[in-house]
Order: structure tokens, then C-alpha cells, then sequence
């Protein structure tokens, strides 16, 4: 039950935890994150979609290597997005930015419209992998290049047992201050 409870949280936060969820998101997927922005090698001027953008730390970061560019974010759920607008208010304000809410399988964009789409932990929650693909594949503009970047199992189970660990005392250290109200 726990174990699907997480999974929800980690494809589509939401509720009153969804912002430690991002912010473990973001600091559990430092590494992975700062990789695949190398990998990007963002020119400037380029046309850069993300999927999947959390509380939009990352495209914050793409954002300012590509402020002559166009950086796009999506996310299917409503609390991400609000912090992703939240944090990035000045890049949207000045049109650097763009966030939307919607999925792999619903891009709101015409074809051949961006650069890059770069994804990381998202491919997991994808409802079918060739729809996915498909999609991204009709957005991408010719010799548009594609990014997807995952973790190896290890590395995921080790990722998962720190997340229940600080759940726990978490959970714990709420019940512990209820009891003390009472």
C-alpha cells in the first residue's frame, strides 16, 4: 500500500507532501540531472523541451545557458507546476520560460518544434513507451535529438530505501507532535 502510495507521489506529487517530494526528487537526482544538462551541450538560441519538470530547478538551469532560446517544461501534476512557476517566475515574466501542464502522451505543441526534449525518471510513469516515443519523435525538428536518462536498479533500490527511511521519521515525528498536542 505504502509502496503505491510512493509511486503516485513520485509520478504525479500531490497534497501536502508534495513539495518534500520535489525537493528529495531534486536533491536524490542532483547527479543524474547535472549529467544529462552536460550531455544537452546547449548552444544558446535552441528550442528545449523538458518532460517531466518537478519544481523546474532543472530548467531553470538549462534556461540560463539558453536565454536567447526557448525552454519549455511540462508536468501532469497541478502542485508541480504551481512550483515550477513559483520558482522560475522571473524567466516566464521575461519569456524565457514556458510551463504547461500535460503529459508525454498529450504534447501541446505542433510538429517539428523543438531542438532537444530531454527527460529524466519519467519513462518509468509512461503509460505506453511507444506512444511516448512516437510523440516525442513528432515534436522533435529535423536532426532533433532526443534524451531520455535513467538509473541503473541498484542504484534505484538504494534511492528507495533512503525515501521510506525519511518517510518513516517523518511519519513518526508527526504522530509524535499530535500526541503532544493532545
Amino acid at each position: 500500500m505504502f509502496e503505491k502510495w510512493l509511486g503516485n507521489q513520485l509520478r504525479r506529487p500531490s497534497g501536502f507532501l508534495s513539495r518534500w517530494v520535489s525537493r528529495s526528487m531534486e536533491k536524490g537526482n542532483y547527479e543524474i540531472n547535472d549529467w544529462t544538462i552536460n550531455l544537452l551541450k546547449i548552444k544558446g538560441g535552441e528550442e528545449i523541451l523538458e518532460i517531466g519538470i518537478g519544481n523546474g530547478s532543472i530548467l531553470n538551469k538549462i534556461s540560463r545557458r539558453n536565454m536567447n532560446g526557448r525552454n519549455i517544461g511540462i508536468d501532469i501534476s497541478k502542485d508541480m507546476i504551481k512550483e515550477a512557476k513559483k520558482y522560475n517566475e522571473k524567466l516566464i515574466n521575461n519569456g524565457v520560460v514556458d510551463i504547461q501542464e500535460a503529459g508525454i502522451e498529450s504534447l501541446p505543441f505542433d510538429g517539428e518544434y523543438v531542438d532537444k526534449l530531454f527527460t529524466v525518471h519519467t519513462i518509468y510513469f509512461w503509460k505506453s513507451m511507444d506512444q511516448g516515443f512516437h510523440k516525442s519523435y513528432r515534436v522533435l525538428k529535423p536532426g532533433g535529438m532526443l534524451y531520455v536518462s535513467i538509473m541503473n536498479k541498484s542504484t534505484m533500490q538504494k534511492m528507495k530505501r533512503r525515501i521510506y527511511s525519511t518517510l518513516s521519521d517523518i511519519f513518526i515525528n508527526i504522530h509524535e507532535k499530535s500526541m503532544d498536542i493532545k
